[in-house]
């Protein structure tokens, strides 16, 4: 038995909205699937693809016609046409046009990363100091071998400085001394010889000389000790002033005229005031010590005798040391001598003793030297050291 099945024919219609419904669908979903896309890829930090709809169907742009896909694609979606069938025979709905989604912006992913939060300026104020340089001006950075000079010449300065402060010198000076005044027995009191009417007036010289004064000593800071030598001689006469009368004509001439001369030397130290030393110099300085003189005359001398005395000294000077080297300055000394006589030989007169007595008394013992003898003088000379 055959059975014939009533055959219909073939509605063009229905072939037609299976074609078109996958491609609906897919366009409805592509949109939800490429935002979904970029959300994982901005989780993840990954670059993110463009959306192939974004490319397919940009903004206000009519899309394309989708192409026809296999029945095994077909398969693969398996979703349902949410629309309803068209009748047969009725007209052919027409397509919705697909909701296009602007895709999401892609995000690099260096934006992903937080901007750092910008660091306050610090607060006003003066500019930080710039380090010192290492080397000096003109000098390369680095040179060993400047640095080492570098070093000496600091060394140098620093050995300067102590020199500076302490410091042994050597002077010597030449001196021209007038001394203050005389002591001699005639200036106060000139002789007189009653008996033959003789009554003269007397000149007598203050004392002119000339000395060498030699110091060695140590200088600490502005204060130098020292000691001294000073080798110093001296001149001075005492003469009348009248021709002698009848009765002296025998006199020898040294009895009416003497001629005295003294010479030795100071022996002592002192303490010394200084400025720093400079191309100029001033320094002062005050001392003591002991004075040996040997005195010689034209009465004494004749027998080769001669007299001294020893008397405690003071010196002071004032000087300036010029380039370190030249000193120019005045000096001066007291000795405090004892009494120094002289006695001449009045045995050429040829009288009597009761002739000689009164011209004894007169012209007998003389003092030369008494009490304190005070010189001063300019000096110039030359310092070693200091």
């Amino acid at each position: 038995m055959t059975v014939e099945l009533p055959q219909q024919p073939m509605n063009f219609h229905n072939v037609e909205s299976l074609v078109c419904l996958p491609l609906f669908v897919l366009a409805c979903t592509a949109p939800s699937l490429a935002l979904a896309q970029n959300e994982l890829a901005a989780d993840s930090g990954a670059p993110q693809p463009e959306s192939p709809a974004a490319e397919a169907v940009p903004e206000e742009t009519a899309p394309e016609a989708a192409p026809e896909l296999a029945p095994t694609e077909e398969a693969a979606l398996g979703e349902p046409s949410a629309d309803p069938p068209p009748l047969e025979g009725g007209p052919e709905p027409e397509p919705e046009a697909p909701v296009v989604q602007e895709a999401a912006p892609v995000v690099a992913p260096s934006a992903a990363i937080a901007e750092p939060v910008p660091a306050e300026p610090p607060p006003a104020g003066p500019p930080p100091a710039e380090p010192a340089p290492t080397h000096a001006p003109g000098e390369k950075a680095g040179d060993p071998l400047a640095a080492a000079e570098r070093a000496e010449a600091s060394d140098g300065d620093q050995r300067e400085e102590e020199e500076e402060f302490w410091a042994i010198y050597l002077a010597g000076n030449g001196v021209f001394t007038f001394g203050l005044g005389s002591s001699h027995g005639w200036k106060e009191d000139c002789p007189q010889i009653p008996e033959i009417n003789w009554q003269p007036s007397c000149r007598v010289r203050s004392p002119l000389g000339l000395a060498i004064d030699g110091r060695l000593g140590v200088r600490l800071g502005f204060v130098g000790l020292e000691g001294f030598l000073l080798l110093a001689g001296d001149w001075t006469s005492a003469s009348f002033q009248e021709d002698l009368p009848p009765e002296l004509d025998q006199l020898p001439s040294f009895a009416s005229g003497m001629q005295i001369g003294r010479i030795g030397g100071s022996l002592g130290g002192g303490v010394r005031l200084m400025t720093k030393p400079a191309k100029a110099q001033i320094s002062g300085a005050l001392g003591g010590g002991i004075a040996l003189r040997h005195v010689f005359t034209s009465i004494s001398s004749l027998d080769g005798s001669s007299t001294g005395y020893t008397a405690p000294m003071m010196r002071a000077d004032v000087t300036l040391t010029l380039f370190k080297f030249l000193n120019l300055g005045v000096m001066g000394w007291v000795e405090f001598s004892k009494e120094v006589t002289v006695e001449p030989d009045l045995s050429p007169l040829g009288l009597s003793d009761a002739d000689l007595e009164p011209i004894l008394d007169a012209l007998g013992e003389v003092t030369v030297f008494d009490g304190p003898q005070f010189f001063i003088g300019p000096f110039l000379g030359f310092t070693f050291g200091g």
